[in-house]
């Protein structure tokens, strides 16, 4: 969807694909930030692509979800929380025009539980890399 969105066209099949057209549109995406102020965490989930890599936690999902039994350390809170991250980087991508404007509302926040307040959460003012706010 969000590779749709920047290039109609794509004919995008696998995350090699998604990786080199979005770093096309966005070359600084790898650096995009995932703050969680509670655990004092900072989580760039899609570094790996500015030695054009996919993530670690991508790879290892693919290990666990083609060969479970060899790699079923590899399902760990580690990588679903870098994952959960790139979620959350790319829906901010995706909607980045809403997010901008402050047409979504609340605010964003991602992995809120009532009990326990250490959500991932959007600075307001904030900036991803390759989109200035002036573009809106």
């Amino acid at each position: 969807m969000f590779v749709k969105k920047i290039n109609n066209s794509s004919s995008a099949r696998n995350m090699d694909n998604y990786r080199n057209e979005l770093r096309e549109a966005y070359p600084n995406l790898y650096a995009v930030e995932c703050l969680i102020p509670r655990y004092d965490l900072t989580i760039k989930p899609w570094l790996r692509w500015n030695d054009n890599r996919n993530s670690q936690w991508w790879v290892d999902y693919n290990n666990v979800k083609h060969n479970r039994s060899t790699h079923a350390k590899k399902a760990n809170q580690e990588n679903v929380k870098n994952a959960l991250c790139g979620l959350f980087t790319m829906l901010l991508y995706l909607y980045q025009e809403e997010l901008y404007s402050g047409d979504i509302y609340p605010n964003p926040t991602f992995l809120e539980y009532e009990k326990m307040s250490g959500s991932l959460v959007v600075n307001l003012g904030a900036e991803l890399p390759d989109i200035p706010r002036t573009n809106v």
